[in-house]
This record gives structure tokens, C-alpha cells and sequence, in this order.
């Protein structure tokens, strides 16, 4: 009797106890009361944090010279925000970067519109989707915001039923970006070397340069790197648009469409920056003229539906005129074009593919109109 007694006793403090810690943990961590600027606190629950890893962190003046200010963190991390289901869509098939809008039934089979991002911009938990979305702090203040204390572990154990993902996330956006060379003193320094001065993934609106500025010369490159596997094997492609949206815009140039080899589809690299074929490359579509901020939309021929994977990623990518031509610039052509990591996925970028899935067999038969 007496053990049960001393037995009771001890759970009895230890719930008292972990109450006590677990409602005060972020008080008792190192450094104790420690205060975290509000532009560096997390944007959410450490417990709904999906990925992070530490970056450059790249900044481009306005006279185009460019400033690397040291090492940051970059998350993803899962917002409270729900992605509903759009008109038409088919629910059923949409994935962690894909959403499918029914279309016509034709005796061929069911048409769809596959809309492909980068990245994993939705997650699935409990039967909803939600919007996952991109953002940076320091290290310094990620780390304390993420410690984890022996509280943090129960915390997350016990949270994990309600956190439940039914997908692996990729780094959302984490290979698209651009590769540049900056502040050159010959255009062809600037355009023909083989490695960038560096590869920037933390813009949610890109530089797209082919440039002359500041007696110096300017070449960016943007890379799309968007998983299309969902598409089914069968799939016969009738049509594709690629979409971007154009943020800011100075001075005048077109823009191609260029099929890339960056090395990996989910990181971007300064080796990246020759992954394309740097002379009269095959554009996948008409050029664009980018000399106004509105939405753009590059109708793939038949060349760039070719390069439209139906087991992996498909490489996309975005040149001016004066780096595919290899005309030299004699003025700032910059343009600012969203990406991923831009708020939502309103403004991404994205792969629009109209595809048939074929009917076979009796499918035919029963599709097929019935005649006297």
C-alpha cells in the first residue's frame, strides 16, 4: 500500500513538473529570457518547419553591383493557409506540386490541364492541403528558435499525430533561381565563362540581366527546374505554356526559352551557370517581350514539348536576347521575374501541360456513340 502510495505520489509531481515545462520551455532555454527580433522570429511553430539549410545571402544594388552579406537560413515551412479545391479541378490526382483540371472527353480519352511548380508548394495533413511557403532569418535565431530541449521532443512526439504529412517535401523552389556574373569588364567575360559568380536561390523575384552598367558588364541566367513525373506514361501532350510573372523591368530586350542541364533539379549551383547550350540554342518557344511588368506566357512548340519529362523533372530556363544572341548590351536590361519563393502560388511560375489520357478496349466501346 505504502508503494502505490509513493508510487501515485511521483506521477503525480512529474505531470505536475512536465505541465510546468512545457507550457514555460521557451522561457527556460538558454540564453534564459533571451529577446528574438520580430523580423527574425519564425513564421511558424517550430514543429511546422519542413526544411531548411543555410544560404548566401546575395544582394544586387541598383547599380547592379553585387553584395554577398555572409551566411543565412532559408526554411520551408507549412502555413496555416488551406489550398481549396479550384473549378474543375480533379482532387483526387493533385500531388505536392501539381494540380489537374479536367477538360473535354473526347473518344481519345479525358483531357486534362496539369498545372506543374517548383518545388512542394502543397501539403497534405489530415485530409486538407495547405500552402507551404519559403522564408529566411539568421542562423543565430533559428537555432534558438528550434533548439531541441528535452520539452521540444515531447512537444513534437506528441504534436506528430495532428502534423502528420502525407507527402516527403522537396526543398520548395530549392533549384530554381538564377546563376550570374557580375561586374565584368568585357561582355564576353561576363557571358562565355564557365562558372557564375555565384547561384542565388532567396529572391522571391529574380534579376533576369544581360547588361552594361557602371562601365562594367552584367549576364544572368534563370533556371526552372519543375518535377512533371505526375504526368501518367501515357500521356499524349497536346499543348504546354510556361507562365511567369513579370515583377519590375528596365530598359528593352526580348526574352528566350531554353531547355537547361543544371546539375540537380532541387539545389542551384555557380557551375550551373553553362548548363544550356551557350550558341544558337533550340528556343522551346516564340520569344517574349519583356518591356512590360504584366504576366507572360511562352506557348511551348513542338521542340519545347519535347523536353517535357513524363518520369522526372523538366529544365527550363530564361535568357535575353543579347546573351542567347550574343549581341553585347550597351544598357541595363534588368528584369525582376517572381519565383517560388514568392508569397503564394499566385504569382509562380509554372508549367501548364493539356495531355490525353487514352481509352483502350471496352473504355472505347462505351465512349464510342451508339448508331442503328
Amino acid at each position: 500500500m505504502k508503494k502505490q502510495i509513493i508510487t501515485i505520489t511521483v506521477i503525480i509531481f512529474i505531470s505536475i513538473l512536465g505541465g510546468t515545462l512545457y507550457f514555460f520551455d521557451d522561457y527556460l532555454r538558454p540564453p534564459y529570457g533571451a529577446v528574438i527580433k520580430e523580423e527574425l522570429l519564425l513564421k511558424a511553430p517550430k514543429e511546422k518547419i519542413l526544411e531548411s539549410k543555410e544560404i548566401d545571402w546575395i544582394e544586387q544594388k541598383e547599380d547592379g553591383t553585387i553584395e554577398n552579406k555572409g551566411k543565412i537560413k532559408k526554411y520551408d515551412y507549412i502555413s496555416d493557409k488551406e489550398v481549396p479545391v479550384e473549378k474543375g479541378e480533379d482532387i483526387s490526382k493533385r500531388t505536392g506540386n501539381a494540380k489537374f483540371f479536367k477538360k473535354e472527353l473526347t473518344e481519345q480519352g479525358q483531357v486534362y490541364e496539369g498545372r506543374f511548380y517548383s518545388g512542394t508548394p502543397f501539403i497534405k495533413q489530415n485530409g486538407k492541403w495547405y500552402q507551404t511557403e519559403t522564408a529566411t532569418t539568421s542562423i543565430e535565431a533559428f537555432d534558438e528558435q528550434v533548439k531541441p530541449t528535452l520539452i521540444n521532443r515531447l512537444k513534437i512526439y506528441f504534436a506528430r499525430g495532428a502534423l502528420a504529412t502525407e507527402l516527403t517535401p522537396v526543398y520548395s523552389g530549392a533549384g530554381d533561381g538564377r546563376v550570374y556574373r557580375a561586374a565584368e569588364a568585357t561582355w564576353t567575360a561576363a557571358r562565355d565563362t564557365a562558372d557564375g559568380d555565384g547561384a542565388n536561390t532567396t529572391e522571391t523575384a529574380s534579376h533576369l540581366n544581360a547588361a552594361y552598367a557602371g562601365a562594367a558588364y552584367y549576364c544572368d541566367r534563370n533556371f526552372f527546374p519543375i518535377d512533371t513525373s505526375a504526368l501518367p506514361d501515357d500521356a499524349i501532350i497536346s499543348a504546354a505554356d510556361f507562365v511567369v510573372v513579370l515583377d519590375d523591368q528596365v530598359g528593352t530586350a526580348d526574352v528566350g526559352l531554353i531547355q537547361t542541364s543544371q546539375a540537380s533539379p532541387t539545389a542551384l549551383a555557380v557551375g550551373d551557370f553553362d548548363a544550356l547550350t551557350l550558341n544558337t540554342p533550340d528556343e522551346g518557344a516564340t520569344r517574349l517581350n519583356f518591356n512590360i511588368t504584366e504576366t507572360k506566357t511562352f506557348t511551348l512548340n513542338a521542340t519545347g514539348i519535347s523536353w517535357i519529362s513524363k518520369t522526372s523533372y523538366t529544365l527550363l530556363g530564361l535568357r535575353q536576347n543579347h546573351d542567347i544572341d550574343n549581341v553585347t548590351p550597351t544598357e541595363n536590361n534588368d528584369k525582376i521575374i517572381r519565383m517560388s519563393e514568392y508569397a503564394d502560388t499566385a504569382s509562380d511560375p509554372y508549367l501548364s501541360v493539356t495531355y490525353t489520357e487514352p481509352v483502350t478496349g471496352e473504355e472505347r466501346h462505351i465512349m464510342s456513340p451508339i448508331t442503328f
